[in-house]
Parts: C-alpha cells; structure tokens; sequence
C-alpha cells in the first residue's frame, strides 16, 4: 500500500530525466510522516511540514480524508526509492497539479512552462483531480474575483480606471492591430460592450485565435508595462524589453483579468502565442508619432 509520493520537479524526473531540481515535495498520511527519512521536521501550519532529505529542503503535505492529497495518494503511481512504501504518481498526475497552480500568480513562468513541458510529453490533465485543487486553493487564499466584460464599454473601461493609463485601451490595439481593425472588433455581437463572442471566436482559423490573443497581450503590455516605464524615463523605445512586457501580459491575463474560455485558451496555447511576430512597442511608437493614437487628456 502506498503511503507517500513524491511530487513536483523531483517527480517530474522520472519521465523527463533533464529536469533539474533543488529540493523535495512530498505527500503523506499522518501515521507515516514519522517513518519517513527527513530530518529537522518542522510543521510550517495546519498540514505541511518542512525538513531536510540528502541535505535539500522537502516540503510535506498531509493527504487527509477528502482532499485532492488523498486523491493524489490513490491514484495510479509508480514505486520510488525515496522512502517504504513510497511512489511516484503519473505524468498525468503531476500535469494536473502544475495546472491547477495557473490561475494564481505565484512562481508562474515556471509553472507555465513545466506544464507544457508534460504537454509536450503527452500528459492530458484529470478534471476531477483538477477542480479539486483549485477548489482548495480558494478556500485556502479565497475565490479569484471573475472578470465581468457584460459592460458597456464605457463602464467597463471606467472600472479599471484606477490603473492610470495614459492611453484608451482600444486605440493601443488600433495601433498594434495585425490589419486595419484589431480582430477583436469582428467577434462582438454588440458593439457597446467589453464582451465578445466565443461562438464567434471558434469560427475564426486557429491563425487568428492567435492572432486574437497576441493583439489582447500586445495592448496590456504596453498599458502595464511599457507605457509606465517609458513614461518613467526607465526605458526606452530601443531598449524596452519586449518580450518581458509580453510574458508579464500573459501572466495577468491569465491570473488577474480574464476568465472563462479565453482564459483557457491562453493558457492552453501559451507557447504559442509567445511566439509573437510584431514590434508592438515600434508599433505603438509609430501611431503616437503620426497622431494615429493621442494621450488622454
């Protein structure tokens, strides 16, 4: 009977050898966390211990009755030498555990990356196993705000005036835009509002799904990222560094501003759509100079 599994990057090794990795995360039943060979046990809060195995840091989680844990202690698993009686869970296993840690912006980059990586290597994610850890994550830190894009423009817009942009949201996809029209444009039933069609969104060649997705980031990272900076005199238009502002526009998509469908496309997608092909900041440039965008007053 298995009573501990190894999880994370250490586990991950075991179907990706080149995987590299510093320290140890384990998962237990509490009669056996005594039997387990780490040393300097310290419990960190209700159910997670920290210790020391082979001189590394292991961080253990409890599997109590009814928690994905327990699920994760049950599932299909192979043996492992790190303890009696230990294993170590499927790739599919482990997929769903980095999945489910992407709504939260926390260690994202990585997350995003391993998860694809198990991707790449044919994982397919357990549903059930799924919505269980995000279920527990927002009982543990509370439920992430949904973003709500059934608003008027105006109101929508007026909503995350706080951010203090110096530009209309919509005019830094005019500027950035891959044809005459930013795409997102041709996917509104109604025209006054923030939200788009996702029947519509479907329809559109994968080409253009992309597309979508890189315009919506291009837009976001210069309102977050490049535009504050630029401002700021930090950066420049020569050495604003694109693709950070990018991946830093992915990550509050993903965790921060949008939800439902396009949400998982992003997420799904991801490597894909990093993969961008435009020079939104010359871009941006070009249509503040000729007067094709102006500053809001």
């Amino acid at each position: 009977m298995v009573k501990t599994v190894m999880i994370g990057s250490r586990a991950l090794k075991t179907y990706i050898p080149t995987k590299s990795t510093n320290d140890y995360d384990i998962i237990t039943t509490e009669d056996n966390l005594q039997n387990l060979p780490v040393t300097d046990l310290v419990q960190v809060c209700d159910g997670k211990f920290v210790g020391r195995y082979k001189h590394l840091k292991c961080e253990i989680w409890i599997a109590k009755p009814g928690t994905s844990n327990q699920m994760i202690l049950e599932s299909e698993s192979t043996p492992s030498d790190f303890a009696k009686d230990s294993a170590i869970p499927s790739i599919n296993v482990l997929a769903t555990i980095k999945r489910s840690h992407l709504y939260w912006p926390i260690h994202w980059d990585k997350s995003i990356s391993d998860y694809h990586l198990m991707k790449q290597h044919g994982a397919v994610t357990i549903d059930s196993l799924l919505q269980k850890r995000i279920q527990e994550t927002e009982d543990r830190v509370g439920k992430k705000k949904e973003a709500k894009l059934n608003y008027s423009n105006d109101k929508f817009f007026k909503k995350s005036a706080k951010i203090g942009r110096t530009y209309e949201h919509d005019d830094l996809h005019r500027a950035t835009c891959y044809g005459e029209k930013p795409l997102f444009e041709s996917l509104k039933k109604d025209t006054n509002k923030a939200s788009v069609s996702k029947k519509m969104f479907n329809e559109l060649p994968d080409s253009d799904k992309i597309k979508v997705a890189r315009e919506e980031c291009y837009a976001i990272a210069l309102e977050r990222v490049v535009i504050p900076r630029l401002n700021n005199n930090e950066w420049n238009v020569e050495n604003a560094d694109r693709k950070m502002a990018f991946k830093t526009a992915i990550c509050k998509l993903v965790t921060r501003m949008t939800s439902g469908w396009f949400r998982e496309f992003l997420i799904e997608n991801h490597p894909e759509i990093c993969l961008f092909d435009k020079d939104f900041v010359l871009d941006f440039e070009k249509a503040r100079i000729s007067g094709k965008i102006k500053p809001l007053d």
